[in-house]
C-alpha cells in the first residue's frame, strides 16, 4: 500500500469587529490524500485522514470499482463488512450499508478485488485543535486523525501506557503483522527485535491497538497547520 499526500490549500477568511480594531481569522486547511492498494484481492489497512462533509463509505469511497470490500471493527459487535454491488450499491448481505461511517480516527480494511491497483482519494479538511481517538479496553481498529507520518508517539502523540500493543499490517512481501508493545523499561519494543523500536506510521495508515489496561485510553493531540 502506497500513500501520497497532497496538502494543503489553506483558506483564510477574516471578519472585522465593528466595536474594536481587532480582527478574527478563521483558518481551514483542505487537501487530499491518495492511498494505493494493489489489485487481485489485496487488502489494505487504511484510515480516513481528513474530515469530509459526509463521512459515509458511499461518499468517502466514491468511485471505487464494483466488488470492492470494506471491513471495520466495532468492539461492541465485532467485524462489520460491506461490498459494493453492481445493482444495489454498498450492501451487507442484502442490507444497504452505504451509510456506514468511515470517520477520521477509524481504521478499516479495504480489499481491492479488481485486477488493477486501486487509488483511493480522501478529500476534506485537516482537523485542528484538540483531537481525540478513544481506545477502549481490548482491541480497536484506529488511525490518526491528523494526516501526518512519523513515530507513533514522538510525532503523533500516541499514549504510552504500559502493556499497550500495536499491530501494523503489511501486504508485501507477504501478508502479516508487525507487533509492538510498550514496555515499562524499554519503551516501544518490536516483537523479535532487540532494543527499542517505535512504530512508524504513514499518512492514512490504519492499525490495531490492544489496550491491556482496565480503562479506556484517550489518544489526544492538539494540532495546528501553523505549528505542527
Amino acid at each position: 500500500m502506497r500513500t501520497k499526500t497532497l496538502l494543503l490549500a489553506a483558506v483564510l477568511g477574516a471578519a472585522s469587529v465593528a466595536s474594536s480594531m481587532a480582527q478574527v481569522y478563521s483558518v481551514n486547511a483542505v487537501g487530499y490524500v491518495n492511498v494505493t492498494i494493489a489489485g487481485s484481492g489485496t487488502l489494505g489497512l487504511v484510515a480516513n485522514p481528513l474530515q469530509a462533509s459526509n463521512n459515509t463509505i458511499a461518499s468517502v469511497l466514491a468511485g471505487v470499482p464494483i466488488g470492492t470490500q470494506f471491513y471495520k471493527y466495532d468492539p461492541s459487535v465485532g467485524l462489520i463488512s460491506a461490498i459494493l454491488d453492481e445493482f444495489d450499491g454498498w450492501v451487507t448481505g442484502t442490507t444497504p450499508s452505504g451509510t456506514l461511517s468511515f470517520n477520521p480516527g477509524e481504521g478499516a480494511f479495504i480489499r481491492n478485488n479488481a485486477a488493477a491497483a486501486l487509488t483511493i482519494t480522501f478529500v476534506g479538511d485537516v482537523l485542528q485543535g484538540s483531537q481525540t481517538v478513544n481506545l477502549p479496553v481490548g482491541l480497536s481498529l484506529v488511525g490518526s486523525k491528523i494526516p501526518q507520518s512519523g513515530g507513533i508517539t514522538s510525532t503523533l502523540g500516541f499514549p504510552t501506557s504500559i502493556g499497550t500493543q500495536v499491530y501494523l499490517y503489511h501486504a508485501t512481501p507477504s501478508s502479516g503483522y508487525d507487533s509492538f508493545i510498550f514496555d515499562e523499561f524499554d519503551g516501544w519494543v518490536k516483537t523479535g527485535v532487540a532494543g527499542t523500536t517505535e512504530p512508524q506510521l504513514t499518512v492514512a495508515q490504519g492499525f490495531w491497538v490492544r489496550n491491556n489496561g482496565t480503562a479506556a485510553l484517550p489518544w489526544t493531540r492538539t494540532f495546528s497547520v501553523n505549528t505542527p
